[in-house]
Formats: C-alpha cells, structure tokens, sequence
C-alpha cells in the first residue's frame, strides 16, 4: 500500500507503469552471424523476442478458440514471464538458457555492455 499511496502523491498514473507496446531493437543490433557450413548463430535477442511472438500468437489462438479463462490466464501468465526474460533473465528466478546452457542476455545484458 505504501508504493500505491506514494504513486498517488507523486502524480503518476498507476497505467504509465504497464507497457502496451514492446520496444524491438533494430535487427543491426541482434545480428546473425555466418558460420561455417551454410548455418547462422542467432542473437540470444532474437531467441527471446521469438519466445515472446510465440506466446502472444498463442494467447490469441486460445482467446479466439474462447478457451477456459484458466487455460487463458495461465497462458497470459507465460507470456509475462517471456516478457521479463526479455528485459531481465533471470530475474525470476533460473535463466533461460541456450543449447550450448549457457544463459541468453537479455535486454538488461545488452545495455550492461561486457564484463571486464
């Protein structure tokens, strides 16, 4: 309750906290990159941007099928949590990982820069 009744003395509305559009980087900034045989190694960016599509397309399915409002919560659920991974992996707890296990940066690592 304080950060509520500290929202409402500092003037800001409770709806400029939630994010109605996702800003996406342009894709000179998750590039692919080439490698030998034909194949490319993807930005974690884009691995994590597609978790996001993913989920909303599949929100929309559901909604449009009028799935039970559990199935939709829940799915609405998995969708905030690839929003988070978006900006923070591993925020929430265990981070998602690539196939080589090893953590995807996310937002928040991208704007950190390197280590060292």
């Amino acid at each position: 309750m304080k950060v509520v009744e500290a929202l409402k003395k500092s003037g800001n509305k409770p709806e400029w906290m939630v994010l109605t559009v996702l800003p996406v980087i342009p894709p000179d900034l998750r590039p692919l990159v080439p490698l030998d045989g034909g194949r490319f190694a993807t930005s974690d960016l884009n691995d994590l941007y597609r978790r996001v599509i993913n989920r909303n397309n599949r929100l929309k399915r559901l909604q449009e099928l009028n799935a039970p409002e559990i199935i939709i919560r829940n799915e609405k659920r998995m969708l905030q949590e690839a929003v988070d991974v978006l900006f923070d992996n591993g925020r929430r707890g265990r981070a998602i990982t690539g196939t080589n296990k090893r953590p995807l940066r996310s937002l928040s690592d991208m704007l950190k820069g390197k280590q060292g």
